[in-house]
């Protein structure tokens, strides 16, 4: 995935992917708790009673319990970057400027980069569920479904494009799907629980 990553153009789009990418991997969220996730303030982690690189921020899991998740500092500069192309196409007026008047603290972790007008409760011109009549967009926030579907692309360039690099026995990421980075994160953090 790296290797596919270095290839794309550094814009937007490719920061807001490795935002994703390394919020997943770094975590271990669930792709509604990722959805929902907010910029507020994230706290330092203490071990052994010392500053560690690591920084935490708390999300509402199952059942609407709040529960802490340590992040790399490298995860939070990812997710700054993305934050700032999100202000500057405010700036632009790529973006509603409503979406500027939000704070920090409650604007989403992961944002839409294009706006598409149509009026709300408007059937569209064509007969596809995506003409289909929408709820506004109040704070500019990347659906469930958008996140899954741009991580499904991510996932099928990967395999297509890096087929030579992939070993018998690895993933096929024409089949990866969200749940695959958490599941990716757990056998990461086992591993490296071991090896201590």
């Amino acid at each position: 995935m790296r290797r596919e990553l270095d290839k794309m153009p550094d814009d937007p789009f490719t920061r807001r992917l490795r935002a994703i990418l390394s919020l997943y991997l770094d975590s271990g969220l669930r792709l509604s708790e990722v959805e929902l996730l907010t910029l507020a303030t994230p706290v330092p982690v203490r071990l052994d009673n010392e500053l560690s690189d690591w920084m935490q921020i708390t999300v509402l899991g199952k059942g609407d319990k709040p529960r802490a998740v340590p992040i790399r500092r490298s995860t939070l500069d990812a997710l700054e970057a993305h934050y700032a192309d999100r202000m500057a196409l405010i700036a632009e007026k790529k973006l509603p400027p409503e979406y500027g008047e939000i704070t920090r603290e409650e604007t989403p972790a992961l944002s839409i980069l294009q706006h598409v007008t149509r009026t709300p409760g408007k059937r569209g011109p064509g007969m596809t569920p995506a003409d289909s009549p929408r709820k506004q967009n109040k704070d500019g926030r990347l659906a469930a479904s958008s996140i899954a579907g741009l991580l499904k692309e991510f996932f099928k360039q990967v395999g297509h494009n890096q087929r030579e690099h992939l070993v018998a026995g690895q993933a096929d990421f024409a089949a990866a799907r969200t749940h695959w980075l958490r599941h990716t994160y757990a056998h990461r953090l086992l591993y490296e629980t071991e090896a201590k």
